[in-house]
């Protein structure tokens, strides 16, 4: 029994010494065979063009509503209102966003105007005319029976395209 406890007693004393010198060797082995090459400078022409979004041809407007804990599905008490926001512009830089209809089961609920700067949207792009293309509002759920209803959004140009951004679920509860 003494030759099992001195083996223990010289294992628990031994292996933190062997753990430390490996540690040490490691390191200095290591910073020797590593060569550390100093990178220049990045500049204009060294960096790559940040990858842009596309908007596919012919279509007139794009744009989002913002998720809600990472979901497309709104929720609200009948007979209260609703927060809806995100954004949205027109594809062509020469017929600006004119307005935002909220639409719940294809009906008109609310109307808006993009006011919010989205400067992401804008670099995602490459567009410097979608910056100012964020909304928020309010639209009331008055009427709105309770239930799984189609929440969207349809954005109207200056010269008069039109286009339906994707819809999101409304979940409409029972006050």
């Amino acid at each position: 029994m003494a030759i099992t406890f001195k083996s223990f007693l010289s294992l628990r004393i031994l292996s933190p010494v062997l753990i430390i010198c490996a540690f040490a060797f490691g390191v200095i082995v290591g910073n020797r065979w590593i060569e550390h090459k100093p990178q220049p400078p990045e500049s204009s022409q060294t960096r790559a063009a940040a990858p842009k979004m596309t908007i596919k041809a012919g279509q007139p407007v794009v744009g989002f509503l913002d998720m809600v804990d990472g979901k497309p599905i709104l929720s609200g008490e009948a007979g209260s209102d609703i927060r809806v926001s995100g954004w949205a512009a027109c594809t062509d830089s020469e017929s600006p966003l004119a307005k935002l209809d909220i639409l719940i089961d294809k009906k008109a609920t609310a109307t808006a105007t993009p006011t919010f700067p989205r400067p992401d949207v804008a670099a995602a792009y490459g567009r410097p005319d979608f910056e100012k293309s964020g909304w928020k509002l309010s639209s009331s759920l008055r009427g709105v029976d309770a239930g799984d209803h189609e929440l969207s959004v349809r954005v109207t140009c200056a010269k008069g395209e039109t286009g339906l951004l994707p819809p999101f679920r409304l979940v409409v509860n029972r006050p």
